[in-house]
């Protein structure tokens, strides 16, 4: 299968569909992997889903057909709401993986998590770091998600 959307066939877009299909629900509630990631078994194949799913997001990514276009964008949007969300996928990523460490808290808040802890080479701590001191530049869309968490607002110096 070919890396490039525009060059893909219909024949590869059904085939990248086919292929992420197992790989739903996804780890932690998104569909926001890294480009490079692998889910499956390596003894049974592995599967590049970041590169599926990203494709997916591109033009034309859910078929010319724009009925099949529909349907899939509706089951991918069931899945997680902000799949082809317009903010980097990389925020969506960190977010989402964040929210699931602290849904699985016994108090439902997020620990400490110092720069330099990583999670499938996402350093989580950094962007926590990072997001108390860009809240002014985040969208309206994105400080509504931030609001629903507990990261810390530099605004306020408290928990959202």
């Amino acid at each position: 299968m070919h890396h490039s959307l525009p060059a893909a066939t219909d024949k590869a877009r059904e085939t990248g569909w086919a292929l992420s299909q197992p790989l739903v629900p996804p780890r932690h509630g998104h569909l926001a992997p890294r480009q490079d990631a692998l889910r499956g078994e390596e003894d049974n194949g592995l599967v590049p889903v970041g590169q599926l799913i990203a494709n997916l997001r591109r033009k034309d990514g859910l078929g010319k057909n724009p009925r099949c276009a529909v349907t899939r964008a509706a089951h991918l949007a069931a899945i997680d709401p902000n799949w082809a969300c317009p903010w980097p996928l990389n925020w969506q990523r960190h977010h989402r993986i964040l929210t699931h460490i602290a849904d699985t808290e016994p108090d439902g808040t997020l620990p400490h998590i110092q720069p330099g802890v990583t999670y499938e080479n996402d350093d989580l701590g950094r962007w926590i770091h990072q997001q108390t001191h860009t809240w002014v530049e985040l969208t309206g869309e994105r400080r509504r998600h931030r609001r629903g968490s507990d990261l810390p607002n530099r605004q306020t110096d408290s928990l959202l």
